[in-house]
């Protein structure tokens, strides 16, 4: 499923100041510390899980869900699904302050960090450590590192969410198109604006890349380049650091290569690039094609033409590229995303230990491996990456439409060692929808100081 990216709407600024409201009132009900209880004794009780998936993974969670219920027959789960991630944020935000919110959601580590300042997050780490109901040492370490330490990164030392399925991004090309045309497929950013001024020798009338966020472009060439972005000072304070001249170089590095017609963006083509990539026909007079595009592993079966489609052509999928091969120069760092689990206070404890039983058949290889074939995204422990279920479906990657879910997970895999995650806290959130907008308003034509001040003016509003 593709994720919507868009500006923090008006409704989720509302949000927060309801959510500090609440904060600061103190409901006993909603705020007390979760003690995980001696057993599970709930004669019956439902419990309500939100998230963004489709009707295919819908099916998949039912499984889960019949699965939890034969171990446990007093629990109901109710199933709500929400447009996107953006959608199920303003949602769980706007029912914070009337106890409508979920016992169980899909998440992102700044959303949480939202949900934090209300202190409706239930802490994991006595439920994980749990010698009844939690994961021993051994299948704590069975999880990928850097999965299970992203519940981690609130600056507090405590973990607020689990790791579900995870997907990053990666280099998309036409393959058919570099063949014919003897390209090599680039491994650093100079070797992309290399080929990209090629191609468009080839094809002046193209766009050689499309990048379909730019919030995860100016966030990794930060991470790259070991520019600041954000951080969480010794307090647990959130900073704003990304008004930097590194990052004024940068993009203004980034605006020269547009202006020679090497790229387009998501919000500047007006669409996901990766249907300028896929498309028959091109509405934007500006361009008919690009023949590179860097795009989630979650979004994999959109980077490739539908059967249907009269322009066919092989797709080669790489690693995203770094400032050298070797890391000599810089970070290797690609962005790590997908989604996790986070839980929510109850004043009844059996509650949130039925939401934690139901996280746990969450995270089961059987309902992982489904969820991760189904979308390309990858499973969270090691034991499930290496099932032969997950081994047999990667030999099936393929340069088409059928073979690319495991073809773009294979490359996810492959990169994991360089993926990294922002710090969350109150305002992190925005800090991300700011920066993505400070790349397309210096494309559009904008001062680069002046887009710069106006974004770190808006983050500074969302917490004042």
């Amino acid at each position: 499923m593709k994720k919507k990216l868009c500006c923090i709407s008006a409704l989720t600024f509302a949000s927060l100041m309801v959510v500090g409201t609440l904060s600061s009132c103190g409901s006993k009900a909603r705020t007390a510390d979760f003690v995980v209880p001696e057993e599970f004794t709930s004669d019956s009780i439902e419990i309500n899980f939100w998230s963004t998936q489709g009707d295919a993974l819908q099916a998949i969670t039912d499984g889960a869900i019949t699965r939890l219920q034969a171990k446990y027959p007093n629990i109901k789960v109710v199933h709500t699904t929400k447009s996107n991630y953006d959608s199920l944020r303003d949602d769980v935000s706007t029912n914070i302050p009337v106890g409508g919110n979920p016992d169980i959601a899909y998440c992102y580590p700044d959303h949480v960090a939202l949900y934090n300042d209300a202190n409706v997050v239930v802490p994991l780490d006595d439920l994980v450590n749990n010698k009844t109901f939690g994961y021993t040492k051994e299948e704590q370490s069975d999880f990928v590192e850097s999965f299970f330490n992203e519940g981690k990164t609130f600056g507090d030392g405590k973990m607020y969410t689990m790791p579900f399925v995870k997907s990053t991004e990666v280099l998309y090309y036409n393959k058919t198109f570099f063949d014919a045309n003897n390209l090599t497929v680039p491994q650093t950013w100079d070797e992309v604006w290399s080929v990209a001024a090629q191609i468009k020798k080839i094809d002046p009338s193209c766009y050689p890349l499309g990048y379909d966020s730019e919030a995860n472009w100016f966030i990794t060439l930060a991470a790259q380049y070991g520019y600041d972005y954000t951080a969480i000072d010794k307090d647990g304070n959130g900073q704003f650091l990304f008004e930097n001249e590194g990052m004024k170089a940068v993009v203004n590095d980034l605006k020269a290569k547009y202006d020679q017609g090497l790229f387009t963006t998501q919000n500047i083509y007006g669409d996901y690039t990766s249907n300028l990539f896929c498309a028959d026909t091109v509405s934007n007079a500006k361009a008919k094609t690009c023949y590179m595009c860097i795009g989630s592993t979650g979004g994999a079966t959109y980077q490739s033409p539908a059967a249907t489609s009269k322009r066919q052509f092989e797709v080669g999928v790489a690693a995203y590229p770094q400032l050298s091969k070797d890391g000599s120069k810089g970070n290797k760092a690609v962005i790590q995303q997908g989604p996790s689990l986070v839980l929510f206070k109850n004043d009844d404890p059996q509650k949130v230990l039925a939401a934690w039983l139901f996280l746990k058949e969450l995270l089961t290889p059987e309902t992982m491996n489904a969820v991760a074939k189904n979308n390309g995204y990858i499973p969270c422990t090691t034991s499930a990456l290496n099932s032969s279920e997950i081994q047999e479906w990667l030999k099936t990657a393929a340069g088409n439409r059928n073979g690319m879910k495991a073809y773009a997970a294979k490359i996810a895999i492959e990169q994991k060692d360089n993926y990294f995650v922002s710090p969350a806290f109150l305002g992190s959130s925005t800090a991300r929808d700011q920066v993505g907008l400070i790349i397309t308003n210096v494309l559009s034509g904008v001062d680069t100081d002046k887009a710069f001040t106006a974004a770190m003016k808006e983050c500074q509003r969302a917490v004042a």
